[in-house]
């Protein structure tokens, strides 16, 4: 099972985020057997970073991945969901969920990663391990840095 689930961009790189499984496939070299680990990728996603990198689709094809083990709700088609029934599931599983596309209505969103260290984020007082929106960043800003907004508005005065 191979699906995509959304698009982001983080340091001017365009990343596709999907659920694979990873499959252990046993072979046979020279009378002794080895273990391999190997993931799937679905042929329009190879075909389309081939385009990105404009390399022939015969060779091979160096890429970045960035792997996370799932958790039980993303393994969920969710779009079976009604809203009455989401209301049940909690808070950040949802704001999770949205972030990686799983919801009806977000999946053509394409999310932009910003660049923070987590002793940034703390030192702001947000938790690295959670989902943080841009929203919530300016909002602790502002409490942060209260004498003088001036900065931080400019650089937010067009969020909503």
């Amino acid at each position: 099972m191979v699906y995509v689930m959304k698009r982001f961009k983080f340091a001017g790189l365009r990343f596709y985020l999907g659920l694979s499984h990873v499959r252990v496939k046993k072979i046979r070299v020279r009378g002794r057997e080895y273990v391999q680990h190997v993931i799937y990728l679905p042929k329009e996603i190879a075909k389309q970073l081939y385009r990105e990198a404009n390399e022939e689709e015969d060779k091979p094809l160096p890429i970045i991945l960035l792997i996370a083990p799932a958790k039980w709700y993303h393994l969920i088609n969710w779009s079976e969901y009604n809203e009455k029934e989401l209301e049940h599931v909690p808070e950040n599983i949802l704001k999770e969920l949205k972030t990686l596309g799983l919801l009806p209505g977000h999946e053509d969103e394409v999310s932009v990663l910003i660049e923070a260290n987590e002793d940034e984020l703390k030192d702001l007082g947000i938790n690295p391990d959670k989902l943080v929106s841009l929203n919530e960043l300016r909002d602790r800003l502002k409490t942060e840095n209260s004498e003088d907004n001036t900065y931080t508005e400019m650089i937010f005065r067009n969020i909503k």
